[in-house]
């Protein structure tokens, strides 16, 4: 499992399934079309933003611009405009069932699960073989625990489309979550195979809505389920492959992060995660990692600013304000670990669980109850913990 702990890929898949046509109007400015949103998506707003302009649209051809436009928001990360898009579209042609699981996307990210899975139903009472939106739907049902479920639906998925690559990841690492490794890997072959120019047409959007290569994911993929069943020469193979495919934040990160528990190899994921922050000023993981790496190394002034810039990127990314707390602890910060503790179990549930069993351990609270908030009697067990280093 992933050290940023269990999160879902409920955020993270992201394909466009249409292919959509464009009138007379869009022919004279082709950059308003599907092809571009998939290989240069920002490239779209701006002549789709003119087509708009254009009188005499009928209906059909602005909600196949206001849809295309919709997808480059998506993509770029701005997704208001994108969700604004999304609905305009479907009030102009609300039978077009590939719209609604992009709409159903931005209303996951933006936490409306109800309304996303509302969506999704739609746009498979229009169409029971809309791969995106059946690969969303086993997205969800994994998040859940639904397993069985999960495969389910990422093979109905792959019966309608077998190219759609967010089923086969889905259902890979679905597979290794049951220990079935075999089944595992033939999937994880499957996507790895892939040419990387088609499977990177599909998007792969990270749970911060970040574009990243897909191919990569691919292969950190295999590699993950290698490493599961301790074939470490194939795991490292299909690691090093990511990094000469593409040297990048992600791919450098992924390889990091598998050698920095290979004993011998600290100061080889150490130098991989430098550089993974460098190129990728922005990439959580490579920060949360390297800070974890050298807390291993007892470097605790560089795993605290390796932390403190993980927190500056995502305020709500608890683990590592749990591991700042820590730093400051060991600077010798009191108020300051109390405040990031609190703050990181106050916002987590896993954060909570983890507090209390260590404390428990530490001897610092003596029984099974875990009481309903940040009482006093929690608030000076907490503040013992962040004098005593031994308390982890």
């Amino acid at each position: 499992m992933s050290r940023l702990g269990p999160f879902g890929h409920l955020f993270a898949a992201f394909v466009f399934l249409a292919s959509s046509t464009l009138s007379y109007a869009a022919e004279r400015d082709a950059t308003c079309s599907q092809d571009s949103v998939e290989t240069d998506p920002t490239s779209v707003i701006a002549p789709c933003t003119n087509l708009l302009t254009q009188p005499g649209l009928s209906d059909a051809q602005r909600s196949d611009a206001l849809f295309i436009r919709g997808q480059g928001y998506h993509r770029s990360k701005t997704l208001d405009h994108a969700g604004k898009d999304y609905d305009a579209a479907l009030r102009l042609k609300p039978d077009n069932d590939a719209i609604y699981p992009e709409r159903a996307d931005v209303a996951f990210r933006e936490g409306e699960l109800d309304q996303g899975m509302a969506l999704l139903r739609q746009a498979l009472a229009l169409n029971p073989k809309n791969a995106r939106a059946l690969q969303m739907v086993a997205n969800y049902l994994s998040d859940q625990g639904r397993l069985n479920d999960a495969i389910r639906y990422a093979s109905m998925a792959l019966d309608a489309d077998p190219n759609e690559a967010h089923a086969l990841l889905i259902r890979s690492e679905t597979y290794k979550r049951k220990h079935q490794f075999d089944l595992a890997l033939r999937d994880a072959d499957a996507l790895a195979a892939m040419p990387p120019d088609r499977i990177n047409r599909q998007g792969y959007l990270d749970m911060y809505g970040v574009k990243r290569d897909f191919h990569i994911m691919a292969l950190q993929n295999r590699a993950d389920i290698y490493a599961e069943i301790g074939n470490d020469e194939l795991a490292e193979r299909d690691l090093n492959a990511a990094v000469e495919y593409k040297r990048s934040g992600e791919s450098l990160a992924a390889r990091g992060d598998y050698l920095m528990d290979r004993p011998g190899q600290e100061q080889a994921a150490l130098q991989d995660l430098e550089e993974a922050t460098t190129l990728d000023a922005g990439l959580v993981r490579a920060f949360y990692l390297k800070g974890l790496l050298l807390v291993q190394l007892q470097r605790y002034g560089n795993a605290f600013d390796a932390f403190d810039r993980a927190v500056a990127i995502d305020p709500q990314y608890d683990f590592a304000l749990r591991m700042r707390a820590l730093m400051y602890r060991e600077l010798g910060q009191t108020d300051l670990a109390v405040r990031d503790l609190e703050h990181a179990m106050a916002m987590s549930p896993r954060v909570v669980s983890m507090t209390m069993r260590t404390l428990r351990q530490a001897g610092y609270w003596n029984t099974s109850e875990i009481p309903n908030g940040l009482t006093p009697q929690l608030q000076d067990a907490i503040r013992a913990c962040m004098i005593d280093k031994h308390c982890n």
